[in-house]
């Protein structure tokens, strides 16, 4: 039965279609039998914007049609095509409601991390420790040992008071450093290995890392820790603005560094309250963590006054403050424990 009907051609249904119309929506095509009405509909998609596409969708809706349709009283059988095809304004329309879906989308996303990352960011570390075991954020350790890491040293005037500061508490840190800022610092880069802290390679510039060329990545680690090895072993190294690779991790397991991060972290360059800094380290800190504070500039003395509230309170819970070294080989020393 079917097989006699005749075939739609896309040109004589279609003679003033612009197939561009489609290209951003999808169109309708609806075929009815006028005696037993029977509505087959098909969407087009936004790649089917040709002749030859619509050509053989009509085909696809006929054969369709010709299946479930049976002759009239007359006997005939009459085959309607319908095709809609979406006005430019309803196709702004849609296109303008959908970018902002997705905009309000991304934006109440972004929010939501955000808020996350300055309230309760533990679930967002261990995501991204499983995802990056090549990139510390904190160690898992039974023992109330912490991390303590200080990022842009050194600073002429803030460095030595952060240094007092650690010394009154017995608090050992990490120093990552940045390069250019050695030389006339060299007594201050001294004194930190001296007092038993270690340092770390921060690059030559106080710049996002992630902005780098492979090529002007491998320059900078180089030189910045030939200017830190006179001074003592570097094995650490912390991405400037916290943003790493792929090809920057590769880089430094070949030059025997590993990337270290945090994971008790409040912004402190951002948010100028020393209050807010020093309640999200304490609220974060558990038995392995890394702290993360800033030196190297002027509106950074606030640093000091964190250390000043945070170091005694650390001293009351039980915890060690400790390099990131130290707590490395404590954390091997448990596993190998544990292993035998």
């Amino acid at each position: 039965m079917g097989d006699r009907f005749p075939r739609p051609a896309a040109r004589h249904y279609l003679p003033r279609l612009r197939f561009h119309d489609l290209r951003h929506s999808a169109a309708t095509l609806v075929l009815t039998d006028g005696a037993h009405p029977k509505i087959v509909q098909e969407r087009l998609g936004p790649s089917q914007h040709h002749g030859d596409d619509f050509e053989r969708l009509l085909a696809r809706l006929h054969g369709h049609a010709a299946r479930g349709c049976r002759p009239d009283r007359r006997g005939s059988r009459r085959l309607t095509v319908t095709v809609s095809v979406p006005s430019p304004e309803s196709i702004w329309k849609q296109q303008g409601t959908l970018r902002m879906r997705k905009g309000l989308a991304l934006t109440l996303g972004l929010c939501a991390l955000g808020v996350a990352a300055l309230t309760r960011p533990g679930f967002i570390i261990r995501w991204l420790a499983r995802r990056h075991p090549d990139v510390l954020f904190s160690m898992d350790t039974p023992e109330p040992l912490v991390a303590l890491t200080i990022d842009d040293a050194p600073h002429l005037a803030l460095t030595p008071a952060i240094l007092d500061m650690l010394a009154e508490h017995g608090a050992r840190a990490t120093f990552f450093v940045i390069g250019e800022r050695v030389p006339g610092n060299e007594g201050t880069v001294r004194r930190i290995v001296e007092e038993g802290h270690e340092l770390g390679n921060h690059l030559m510039a106080d710049a996002p890392s992630i902005r780098l060329s492979a090529a002007a990545f491998e320059r900078q680690l180089l030189q910045t820790h030939d200017l830190l090895a006179r001074f003592g072993p570097v094995r650490w190294f912390r991405p400037g603005g916290g943003w790493y690779s792929r090809g920057m991790l590769r880089q430094l397991r070949r030059y025997g560094y590993r990337c270290a991060l945090g994971s008790a972290y409040a912004y402190d360059c951002h948010i100028r309250s020393a209050w807010y800094v020093s309640r999200h380290i304490l609220r974060n800190t558990r038995p392995g963590a890394v702290i993360i504070l800033h030196d190297g500039h002027e509106r950074m003395w606030r640093t000091v006054t964190v250390l000043r509230r945070v170091l005694p309170e650390l001293e009351r819970r039980g915890y060690q403050v400790v390099t990131l070294s130290e707590l490395a080989v404590k954390n091997r020393q448990e596993h190998a424990a544990v292993e035998r």
